[in-house]
């Protein structure tokens, strides 16, 4: 079973625009500039779904 973080957002703005556009820019991304951890846990970015 593949392990994933399935993540909803209520409301919309900056804030909610960043978080996604980010996650998506370090998903598709070879090299992790700019993120202080590339995993937390057994997670990284690339587990992330919106």
């Amino acid at each position: 079973m593949p392990r994933e973080i399935r993540v909803a957002i209520a409301g919309v703005g900056n804030c909610a625009s960043s978080l996604v556009q980010g996650t998506e820019f370090y998903r598709t991304t070879q090299k992790k500039i700019g993120l202080m951890n590339e995993k937390v846990g057994p997670f990284k970015v690339s587990d992330i779904r919106f």
